[in-house]
């Protein structure tokens, strides 16, 4: 709550600390699926986790070793985190008050939890 209080209230609008704490949920999960999917062998995926783990590790690729982050692109299946006036301004607060990270890489808005 103090950090979600130290947002300006032009950023904060109409949030609430259950729909910020459910996107950052959101977040620590979709990294946890991410990065689990990207430490399995190859040998025992699927074909459709077999394609998802080659664009993953495209987009990886010039990054530092240890880099976590998800992108736009992994938002869209969620149902937590849309790309709408909420979900943005969601994100503008989280990036405000230091929780993640906004930087892109090979063409896609990135996010690194912090």
């Amino acid at each position: 709550a103090p950090e979600l209080a130290s947002a300006p209230s032009y950023m904060r609008s109409r949030l609430d600390l259950t729909k910020v704490n459910a996107v950052l949920a959101e977040i620590e999960r979709l990294l946890t699926a991410k990065y689990s999917l990207l430490n399995k062998p190859r040998t025992t995926l699927s074909e459709a986790e077999r394609k998802q783990h080659a664009v993953w590790r495209h987009q990886q690729e010039g990054l530092e070793k240890g880099t976590r982050f998800v992108s736009e692109e992994d938002f869209k299946p969620s149902p937590f985190i849309k790309q709408d006036a909420t979900g943005k301004s969601i994100l503008a607060v989280l990036r405000h008050v230091g929780r993640l990270r906004e930087f892109k890489h090979a063409g896609l808005r990135c996010w690194q939890a912090r």
